[in-house]
């Protein structure tokens, strides 16, 4: 496995292709080929740029300086692979200006100001040639034409945050927007063609917090606030088709519902510490998953087959050995997985005693240390990820044949991110990455591992595939690291320790 640092780059992104890789150092905008780690373009922005982000079919950058209320645009060309290309920028402050640039053509620029409101986020659609901005006080999303330079979409009184817009299916005709007007909340549906409206649908949530469209896109699925603890599920013509409401005390949703991309599914973790995963074409409830103890819930939910006894991988530290010729200074500790085959999880109620970091049930508990957080299915969907606060250092694979937990993996240190490797290899070779202090972890079906990253690199925050997975990003809070993982004739992965395998 390769290793190539790049200190002191940040917000990192891949582009589409995998080409390119663009991150941020202060106010400068760093673009490098991702073959070499050259840098082959650099921009100069007006304050410290605190986002980047790629158009999804075009060469255009997005940068977002929120110090400043500024987004700037540029674009990426091959023909400009070398050298600093000169900086393009516009000064306003508090007042949102997203300027795009085409490197390839110096006389063409556009710029799209605000106005008094201010924007506080913008983002590309999925067809790389407009650009979606949200204003300040919830007053207005605009959709802006990076071809015409014009806005050709208006919608009123916008939810914040990225969660309330969606684009259906593959192809993104239409566009659904939540809203909030006099005191109610109500959804736009938008054609993507001509931006107009087609329809305005009342809807009957509390204060809804995220929208999707169904796979098929004949239904938009509404998550309620968490104290409501609701799903609504409307038709394009403003039918409430299923309200689901499962019968708990206290808060409901914490994660954002995760849409499984091949499959008519989606998940949700709560913050009762279970994941439910429901179906998108009855919109029933299907199972519910517990953290405590990992087992599903309700019998009435539950599979028919049995469940197999949990896999329980826990890291332990463990001395390298010493080069020949070295002397004992250059002893040093490195991490592993054992399988831990003392307990069986697989009895409802059952709790690895020693393995689990007891979860945190007191009164003073704050919101943030109790409920499921992460949750990410594989890309074949046959598995799904999930952690909960309250059990910071665990990570839960669930087998969705039978909805039973397949394993379960205790790291020393939190865990602060995980990620599937978006390969199509066939589904016993789904690979789950998890990022943890300094250390990178791997789970397969086969077995699991443990990664040293190179010494100093610290603490790992984020990980982020490209998109043919040849290789990924790892980021900390200085930099970032540069991981190939070329597949052993084995299909495990080549390490220098070899993964716990279950036969």
């Amino acid at each position: 496995m390769d290793f190539e640092q790049i200190p002191g780059q940040a917000n990192n992104e891949w582009s589409p292709d995998g080409t390119y890789i663009a991150g941020t150092a202060g106010a400068t905008v760093l673009v490098r080929l991702a073959i070499t780690h050259n840098v082959s373009a650099s921009f100069q922005c007006l304050d410290r740029v605190d986002k980047i982000e790629w158009s999804p079919r075009g060469p255009f950058l997005l940068c977002a300086q929120h110090k400043r209320g500024v987004v700037q645009g540029r674009a990426a060309a091959k023909e400009e692979r070398s050298g600093i290309l000169p900086p393009r920028t516009c000064s306003c402050i508090w007042l949102l200006l997203c300027a795009v640039f085409d490197v390839r053509s110096k006389d063409w620029s556009f710029r799209i100001n605000a106005g008094i409101s201010g924007v506080i986020d913008a983002m590309f659609s999925p067809d790389g040639g407009h650009i979606v901005t949200f204003s300040d006080f919830q007053l207005k999303l605009t959709v802006w034409d990076v071809g015409s330079r014009a806005a050709v979409c208006h919608v009123k009184n916008p939810k914040q945050g990225r969660k309330v817009v969606s684009f259906s299916g593959k192809d993104s005709k239409y566009m659904a927007v939540l809203q909030r007007q006099d005191g109610r909340d109500g959804v736009s549906v938008i054609a993507c063609d001509d931006w107009s409206c087609l329809q305005q649908l009342p809807i009957a949530t509390c204060d809804a917090q995220q929208l999707q469209w169904a796979h098929d896109d004949a239904a938009v699925i509404v998550i309620d606030s968490p104290p409501e603890d609701r799903i609504c599920v409307y038709s394009v013509f403003g039918q409430l088709l299923k309200c689901i409401q499962p019968h708990t005390a206290g808060l409901g949703v914490k994660s954002a519902a995760q849409f499984s991309r091949t499959a008519p599914l989606f998940a949700t973790g709560s913050y009762d510490d279970k994941l439910r995963v429901y179906s998108q074409v009855t919109f029933d409830l299907l199972v519910e998953l517990t953290h405590r103890g990992g087992q599903t819930d309700d019998g009435d939910r539950e599979r028919g087959d049995a469940i197999p006894e949990t896999l329980v991988y826990k890291e332990v530290l463990e001395q390298a050995d010493i080069p020949h010729g070295g002397s004992a200074r250059d002893e040093h500790r490195v991490s592993r997985y054992v399988i831990d085959t003392t307990v069986d999880v697989s009895a409802r109620g059952a709790k690895p005693s020693g393995a689990v970091p007891p979860p945190n049930t007191s009164a003073s508990a704050s919101l943030g240390s109790v409920g499921v957080s992460i949750v990410e299915w594989s890309p074949d969907s046959r598995w799904i990820a999930s952690k909960s606060d309250s059990e910071p250092c665990v990570v839960r694979v669930w087998d969705t044949n039978r909805y039973a937990l397949h394993s379960l993996l205790v790291q020393m240190h939190n865990v602060k991110c995980i990620a599937w490797e978006p390969s199509q290899c066939a589904k016993d070779e789904a690979r789950l990455w998890i990022g943890a202090s300094d250390h990178l972890y791997v789970w397969m079906p086969q077995g699991a591992s443990a990664i040293d990253l190179p010494g100093g690199f610290g603490a790992v925050h984020r990980l982020q595939w490209n998109a043919d997975a040849s290789a990924f990003l790892v980021e900390n809070r200085d930099g970032c690291c540069l991981v190939g993982s070329p597949p052993s004739a084995n299909g495990l992965l080549c390490t220098d320790e070899p993964p716990v395998e279950h036969h």
